[in-house]
This record gives structure tokens, C-alpha cells and sequence, in this order.
């Protein structure tokens, strides 16, 4: 016979029992509460950290990128088409000379390129070879801006037009200089945005707001942080990692860029990913081939190249078919150049009828 007691002495039995099971659960969430704060200070505390490291990365770039304000540089960049053909009277190449007199924010750049192009029919699917001949030159004194850029390209086909084109522009937009006129943006090439690497590292507003940058990301941002140190090509680098978020809030790719140390940080490896094509296989990769001591501690990169990947299949594997290559070759630099006759900053003569627009500037 089971006595069950009074009814009293149930309801403390069970008052007793409810008060130890509420002592004994919040003991526990109050210890996790705790736990977890301490986890989100610790995030938090990390977070800072992480900036305050790319924040002094960005200074000393920044610090490095000084050295180069006032140089002289003459290259060649050759664009190859693969796979090659086994005519090479077929092969589709480009060969530019470039060459770039840069004195603070004052520039002259000219670019004159020849070789052979594809033209893509995009209302059916016929490609045709055109012979290249463009020429592009861009001046700056400070003030004024002028540019002429013209080009021709001849068909091989008989029935498909000859497309030819030349314009002048003088104006007071303020532009900025080519990437490769910067040896920390060299790997980028004639790519954008244009702007120093120290304003790339900061952000997509600071891109945007940089003068001549050619880029809008006011709806993107990225995510930075330092990966830690790693050797590449027996150099000790800096391995930076610059995640791009979309206007969605979700990423959509990402950089990692090597920061050679003894190098004056230039970068000497960059990929980049596509996140709709893959995670873990590079659509693009950049890398300085060859470096020249210009002065005691002060480097440039001499040969570099540039390789383009095909679209990845719905699986994905490490197996990558070479699109395009741009390959890049400093013939000659200069760092602090003899001072300059005025007129290279200012002078740029167009050839006789080429229309030019903004003839009503100021300074012309």
C-alpha cells in the first residue's frame, strides 16, 4: 500500500521539486549567456584587431607607393588568343607600345596597338579576323585634360565593313593615369578601377570617390581581412583576401593578393573567383615574372603576365583551359626623371580633321 499524504504535503512536495528544476535549468542558461558574451567580445575584440592590421598594411603601402610619384616608363604588352592556331598567320594577337611620363598628378600616356582582333555577329554566331591598328593618347596637365583616340580595323572578309575612327576630347575632367603606371597596380594592367592599391585596400567608396577611377561601387562593399604570411616564388608576402559582397548583401567573389615584403609590398600574385563559376578554382590569375632593383630598396616589376580562364563547367574540377594571356615587358624605367620640357603635360596635336570635342575649355 502506497501512502500518497495529504494534499498539503503534495503541493511542497511539488513546489520543491519545480523550485530545484528552475534552479538547475537557470544555472546553466545564465553560465551560456555568460559563455556566449564572452565569445562575442572575443569576435568583436578580433575584429578591431583584423582592422587595425589592415589599416597599418594600408599606411605602409600607402607609405611605399610615394617612391613611384614621379617616373618614366616604356613596355610592351602582347595579347595572345588560345589555343593557338597551327597557322600562325591565323593567330590572334595584339601588341601595344605603351609609354608613360607620370610627375605627381601631371601625365602623358600613349598607347599604339597592331595585330589581329576577332569581331563577334551577335545576331548569329559567325566570328571574322580584323587587322588592328589603334592608337590612344591621353595628357594631363593638372587643369585640363586631352585625349585623342582613333582606330581602324580591316576585315578579311570582303563583305563585312572597314571600321574607322578617330575623335579628339579636351576638357576639365580630372582622369586618372593607367595601372600600369603604378607598380602596385601593375599586375592589373589597363584593367580597372584605376586608382592606388591603398585606395583599392580601403574600400568601395574610396574607389568610387577617387578621382578618375571609372568605377561605381556605391552598392557593393567587401570584406578584407589578412590570411597571414606565406612565400611565393621564394618571397615572404603578405596574403591579403578581398571579398566582394553584392548589392544582395550576399558574396559574389573574392581576390587574395600575395604583398611581396622585401619588395615594397607590391603585389606579385593576385587570383581572382568567380563565385557562380567556383569557390576553389580561380577564373583569372595575375604574377610578376621579373623584378629590377631601381635604386637601393626600391623595385619595379620588369615581366609580369596575365591569364584568363574558360568559364568552368556545371562540375567543376582543377583542370583550367587557358582563354587569353596578356603578357607585359618593361623595356625601360626611369624613377625621377630629368625635368620635363612643359609642353609634355600640355601639348597634344590632333591630326588635321579629327573632331574635337570641348574646344571651349579654358586652357587649351
Amino acid at each position: 500500500m502506497i501512502h500518497q499524504g495529504t494534499p498539503s504535503r503534495r503541493l511542497i512536495f511539488c513546489a520543491c521539486i519545480t523550485t530545484l528544476l528552475l534552479v538547475g535549468f537557470a544555472l546553466p542558461l545564465s553560465i551560456r549567456g555568460e559563455q556566449n558574451k564572452k565569445a562575442a567580445e572575443e569576435t568583436s575584440k578580433a575584429a578591431i584587431s583584423q582592422n587595425d592590421v589592415v589599416q597599418d598594411l594600408i599606411r605602409d603601402v600607402k607609405k611605399n607607393e610615394k617612391l613611384y610619384a614621379d617616373l618614366k616608363l616604356s613596355l610592351i604588352s602582347v595579347y595572345e588568343k588560345f589555343p593557338k592556331p597551327a597557322d600562325i598567320n591565323k593567330q590572334i594577337q595584339t601588341e601595344t607600345d605603351i609609354v608613360i611620363d607620370l610627375q605627381g598628378e601631371k601625365f602623358r600616356s600613349e598607347f599604339k596597338s597592331n595585330g589581329r582582333g576577332t569581331v563577334q555577329n551577335f545576331v548569329g554566331t559567325e566570328n571574322y579576323t580584323i587587322s588592328i591598328n589603334d592608337e590612344n593618347i591621353d595628357v594631363f596637365d593638372g587643369n585640363t585634360f586631352r585625349k585623342f583616340w582613333a582606330f581602324d580595323h580591316i576585315p578579311d572578309k570582303k563583305d563585312k565593313p572597314r571600321r574607322t575612327m578617330s575623335r579628339g576630347e579636351i576638357s576639365g575632367e580630372i582622369p586618372s593615369v593607367s595601372n600600369l603606371a603604378r607598380p602596385h597596380m601593375f599586375l592589373r594592367g589597363t584593367g580597372g578601377p584605376r586608382v592606388p592599391l591603398s585606395t583599392y585596400l580601403e574600400g568601395a567608396r574610396a574607389i568610387t570617390a577617387y578621382p578618375g577611377s571609372g568605377a561605381d561601387m556605391h552598392h557593393m562593399y567587401f570584406e578584407k581581412k589578412i590570411l597571414g604570411n606565406e612565400e611565393f616564388q621564394g618571397l615572404q608576402c603578405i596574403k591579403v583576401q578581398m571579398e566582394w559582397i553584392g548589392s544582395k548583401g550576399k558574396p559574389v567573389s573574392r581576390n587574395e593578393i600575395w604583398l611581396a615584403s622585401d619588395r615594397n609590398l607590391i603585389p606579385v600574385r593576385i587570383l581572382h573567383y568567380k563565385y557562380h563559376r567556383s569557390k576553389e578554382i580561380p577564373t583569372t590569375e595575375f604574377r610578376v615574372d621579373a623584378w629590377k632593383e631601381l635604386c637601393p630598396g626600391v623595385w619595379f616589376p620588369m615581366k609580369a603576365h596575365r591569364d584568363q580562364y574558360h568559364s568552368l563547367s556545371k562540375k567543376p574540377t582543377d583542370k583550367r583551359e587557358l582563354s587569353w594571356r596578356v603578357l607585359y615587358d618593361v623595356k625601360s624605367i626611369t624613377l625621377d626623371p630629368p625635368q620635363r620640357a612643359p609642353h609634355v603635360f600640355t601639348k597634344l596635336d590632333f591630326p588635321k580633321g579629327t573632331t574635337v570635342d570641348g574646344l571651349n575649355v579654358p586652357g587649351r
